[in-house]
């Protein structure tokens, strides 16, 4: 029934009605699997449409059983449109250290069983990168390359370590050194896991790489790992559905395409019309560049709605 719900409203690219049908799943008389499956993709529903403090509930519906849940508030607070506070950073963090890792799994699908110490790491050091802790991520960089297979490519220590390595380069603005550690750290799966779950689709490696190509004017390849983060999958790559939009809209403004821009900036206020108050500054910068596009009156100023690199 989940996949059933999914192909029939994130296919027919309508979040609303997505999470109307998967609402109807989250009921007493389905498994619980069930029930956390739905809620995982009504989770990443909110989050495409900068609904946080709604995905945020529906994650701890969820609860740490399904660490799913939890992992997509950890990763979505690397995102710099979301920019949360430091108190909500450090909640996060209480709740990956509570993690009970002995007795937890992280999806249905998952190809990490037994790695769960490894998944705990990548959370706290994506944590400490944001709080600017450098001692707590480098303790979390170590106790990932101290694994037994920590030199072997694609298993999770050898690609969570290089993962926070250029988190880490990423934060310091150092470009080169984020594409270094970037390459060759794919990690071995297939394609039902990457669809379950954002350990698997490495959604902020992805991430990364497309917001650097777009700040160094590659634009062309920059839009393909932007799409590439959801790519109709609004529950793994939801956080970047509105980068991706406002990004596509900057590309096409920049070429001097301006119906296009005018488009995409269309399509994020759409998407983020209901988003939650404190993003609605966003959404008003867009309806005002989308104005600007269609009558021609630009601002002297004209710098990107979100920056391209977050700052901790």
């Amino acid at each position: 029934m989940v996949e059933w719900a999914w192909w029939a409203g994130i296919v027919a690219k309508n979040p609303e009605m997505a999470d109307r049908i998967l609402l109807t799943i989250d009921v007493d008389t389905v498994s619980q699997d069930m029930r956390n499956g739905a809620r995982l993709w009504r989770q990443g529903v909110a989050s495409s449409r900068g609904q946080v403090a709604k995905a945020d509930s529906i994650g701890k519906e969820i609860g740490t059983y399904w660490a799913e849940g939890l992992i997509d508030r950890v990763m979505r607070s690397v995102v710099p449109m979301f920019d949360p506070s430091k108190e909500e950073l450090f909640e996060l963090k209480e709740q990956v250290l509570a993690w009970d890792t002995t007795n937890q799994y992280v999806s249905p699908h998952s190809v990490n069983e037994g790695h769960y110490g490894e998944i705990r790491a990548l959370m706290l050091g994506s944590l400490a990168a944001r709080l600017g802790d450098d001692t707590e991520l480098e303790t979390q960089i170590s106790y990932l390359a101290n694994k037994p297979d920590a030199e072997t490519p694609g298993e999770p220590s050898f690609v969570f370590a290089k993962t926070l390595r250029a988190v880490r380069a990423w934060y310091l603005k150092e470009n080169d050194q984020v594409l270094a550690e970037l390459e060759n750290s794919q990690m071995f799966t297939n394609d039902v896991c990457a669809v379950c779950s954002r350990v698997h689709a490495q959604t902020i490696n992805r991430f990364m790489r497309a917001e650097i190509l777009f700040s160094c004017g590659e634009y062309d390849d920059a839009l393909k790992w932007y799409n590439s983060l959801w790519d109709g999958n609004l529950t793994w790559g939801s956080d970047h559905l509105g980068t991706t939009y406002l990004r596509t809209a900057a590309v096409h403004e920049e070429r001097g395409e301006s119906e296009l821009a005018a488009q995409y900036y269309a399509k994020f206020i759409d998407l983020w019309k209901e988003s939650d108050p404190k993003y609605q500054g966003l959404v008003d910068q867009a309806r005002q560049r989308e104005q600007q596009i269609r009558t021609g009156q630009f601002a002297e100023d004209d710098q990107l709605i979100i920056p391209v690199q977050p700052s901790n």
